[in-house]
């Protein structure tokens, strides 16, 4: 069966699933293939087109199609954050196939904007061509030429939708506008951006604040020169564009600071931060591709709501979303699903506010300002807009108290934690190692020649991220946790130390370990396809 009917298949069974309720199977099922077969991703792009082309098209089919199509890309970034070559190569040949559906005059608009949203909702830019040609197909679109600058139209409309689709948040609203609003060249961010700031609802303007984190310098400006010539923002608005401002880098806090002095000559008082009120906090372990998520309950009108933010090594805060009026119930519930397929455990506000500041001065570094909706969440739990500040690994390690033993990064404290399974390496320096060794070299041939040539590259960012772990656990609220984490910090300062070998550290032979199982891995699932 070639990947496009394998693809319809699963598609159709994931479109059921959906119109019956949230994921499932179906939806496991088929992006275990597309995590196996990433170059079905190309085809799929075929499937979206022909299906959104169509004068009766399958909205459902074409869901299930985005859907996957959106997971493939989620899966290709992290193969490319993992410094594979080959998902760079991919990433690319997906832009040139989109761009060449796009260029065809039978091209259904609307379909296109849904395909490069997806490219924004993975966190990966669609590139300059694809929002060019986006812009040219905009003005055809129902509904989307309402837009000054996309062909004219009544803000007015727009604007209405927008209010009416976000319940009256302003970071709901704008999560919804930059979906659509990242697919497009500058100059028309720039007018888009205009018709907020200058929009009557107040809620359109604050949501509008959001403009300042564009990637763009131009579109950073434009919002500038709109909040000192448009509508007097409000004491919360002033208070937004100050916390934001230490989380942008350098060069784009010019703008920001414009904004900020033009407020206060026009008289606006900054509103105090709100007290909120966090309740719980919980973190997970970093796993191997150097992601941790920290799950924030505050209390709401009697309800609680959930904040979930995603950390990355080298992105900072990539993601935060939240979910209001969750019951008691419905938190617990919650909390132990995600305690059931990965190691969580309760954190102190004093390590939230510390691995923030960290992951924002990452941010600040990388220029990958956080999403808008970090305000929202810090807001509702009370919790101080963080400073920027890194933190080292020997920095965390002198905080923490020395384990016991002459050779302390001899534990194996790790044995139990369901995410050393996922601690490895699969760059492409290390598969092409590997690779190198000969189609059947054994196991233990293979994980020796990663501890000798493989992992001490890697040797610094390992202690890093370990360090980051010890870290978490050190400042859980739980006991046993604790004392895990002053072992972890004993191995950690052996992976730290260029005297200790390798090969003298369980956790260092462990990842070896993992590695060749992962290469394995993937090479029969290629050998498979």
């Amino acid at each position: 069966m070639s990947d496009r009917q394998m693809l319809v298949r699963l598609s159709k069974a994931v479109k059921t699933e959906m119109e019956a309720g949230p994921p499932g199977d179906a939806a496991w099922d088929a992006t275990q293939f597309l995590t196996g077969q990433p170059q079905a991703i190309l085809p799929l792009i075929d499937l979206i087109f022909d299906e959104g082309n169509k004068d009766r098209s399958d909205d459902g089919l074409v869901s299930a199609y985005l859907y996957l199509f959106g997971f493939g890309l989620e899966t290709v970034r992290q193969k490319s954050e993992a410094r594979q070559r080959e998902a760079d190569a991919l990433l690319d040949s997906v832009r040139v196939a989109v761009a060449e559906r796009g260029e065809r005059p039978e091209t259904d608009p609307g379909t296109m904007l849904l395909v490069l949203s997806r490219f924004i909702g993975a966190r990966l830019d669609p590139g300059d061509g694809l929002r060019d040609l986006m812009a040219g197909m905009a003005g055809e679109m129902d509904g989307f030429g309402d837009v000054p600058g996309l062909d004219g139209g009544d803000p007015a409309s727009f604007l209405d939708d927008l209010l009416a689709m976000s319940d009256g948040d302003p970071f709901i609203l704008f999560e919804q506008v930059r979906q659509m609003a990242l697919t497009l060249p500058e100059d028309h961010r720039i007018e888009l951006g205009q018709v907020l700031f200058h929009a009557d609802a107040p809620v359109v303007r604050e949501a509008a604040l959001g403009w300042f984190l564009d990637p763009a310098p131009a579109v950073r400006d434009a919002a500038a020169a709109a909040v000192a010539d448009g509508p007097v923002v409000s004491g919360v608005t002033l208070r937004r564009m100050i916390a934001l401002r230490s989380w942008l880098p350098e060069p784009a806090r010019a703008p920001l600071d414009r904004a900020i002095q033009a407020s206060r000559r026009r008289g606006v008082d900054c509103a105090p931060w709100p007290k909120g009120d966090l309740r719980e906090a919980h973190a997970t372990f970093i796993d191997g591709a150097g992601a941790q998520t920290l799950i924030l309950v505050s209390a709401s009108k009697r309800r609680s709501v959930l904040g979930n933010v995603l950390l990355k090594d080298g992105v900072g805060v990539c993601e935060v979303f939240s979910r209001p009026g969750m019951t008691k119930a419905e938190t617990r519930h919650f909390l132990a699903m995600v305690g059931s397929v990965m190691d969580l455990m309760p954190v102190t506000p004093a390590f939230v506010e510390e691995v923030l500041r960290h992951s924002l001065a990452v941010g600040v570094d990388q220029g990958m300002p956080p999403p808008f909706g970090l305000l929202d969440l810090l807001e509702t739990a009370g919790l101080p807009p963080p400073t920027p500040a890194w933190k080292t690994a020997t920095a965390l390690l002198d905080a923490l108290p020395a384990a016991a033993g002459e050779a302390p990064w001899a534990s194996t404290v790790y044995d139990d934690w369901i995410i050393a399974e996922s601690w490895f390496e699969n760059g492409d320096d290390v598969t092409s190692l590997l690779k190198a060794a000969g189609k059947r070299p054994n196991r233990a041939r293979l994980a020796a020649l990663v501890l000798e040539s493989g992992l001490p590259p890697h040797r610094e960012e390992w202690a890093d991220r370990l360090a980051w772990v010890a870290a978490t656990l050190h400042s859980s609220t739980d006991k046993g946790r604790k004392a895990q984490g002053v072992a972890l910090a004993g191995i950690v300062r052996g992976v730290a130390d260029p005297a200790v070998p390798l090969d003298s550290i369980p956790l260092m032979q462990h990842i070896a370990a993992q590695t060749v199982e992962a290469f394995l891995a993937d090479k029969a699932l290629k050998g498979r396809g």
